[in-house]
């Protein structure tokens, strides 16, 4: 965990405390937990579309283009694309 401290009294916290497990056993699942992590550069404004982030899957799961990260897709998961 990392802490930035403002002044004595306070400071901010950049990562969770802790975090659990979670199955991912429905495709449902699957597809919020990776539709979070594309939408992710998008929502701080680095980039337009989220198959714009050298540095994800979504060129992978959206276009025809191979992005920098080796993906494994999994047999049995309905991957929706929007």
């Amino acid at each position: 965990m990392i802490h930035i401290m403002r002044r004595r009294e306070s400071c901010i916290t950049l990562l969770q405390h802790e975090n659990q497990p979670v199955l991912m056993d429905t495709s449902a699942m699957y597809n919020q937990k990776v539709g979070y992590i594309h939408i992710n550069p998008v929502a701080a404004a680095f980039v337009a579309e989220p198959q714009h982030w050298i540095h994800g899957s979504a060129a992978d799961y959206y276009t025809d283009k191979k992005g920098l990260l080796v993906i494994a897709f999994f047999e049995g998961f309905k991957i929706l694309i929007q």
